[in-house]
């Protein structure tokens, strides 16, 4: 019983922290692009994501599905398999969210023609 508790509460704890992954994933952007710091970033983050949640989060599911086969099949390299996935991955994962932020903004703020 003891150990079914824990189960359903470590569950519960994944979704909420997924929400929030999701919501909170560009404040890093939004503070280096912006100058917005603290909850303030956090808030703005949760902004821009307001109605794309669901879009934001598939591609996020996407890229992960792409990065976990791309990360087994160069871990399969002995030796500097793990670290070469990393050095390739990092980027890509950075440049992705960086991506889907500026895409937000343009939405959220869409540049005022002349």
């Amino acid at each position: 019983m003891f150990c079914l508790v824990i189960l359903v509460g470590g569950i519960l704890l994944i979704i909420p922290g997924i929400i929030f992954y999701i919501y909170f994933e560009f404040s890093f952007f939004v503070f280096v692009g912006e100058g917005i710091k603290g909850a303030k970033a956090l808030s703005r983050s949760k902004e821009l994501v307001k109605g794309y949640w669901w879009q934001v989060f598939l591609r996020e599911i996407v890229i992960m599905i792409v990065l976990f086969v791309s990360a087994w099949a160069i871990g399969q390299i002995p030796v500097i398999g793990f670290f070469l996935g990393l050095v390739l991955a990092t980027p890509f994962v950075i440049i992705f969210s960086y991506l889907i932020y500026k895409d937000l903004k343009q939405i959220k703020q869409p540049e005022k023609v002349a």
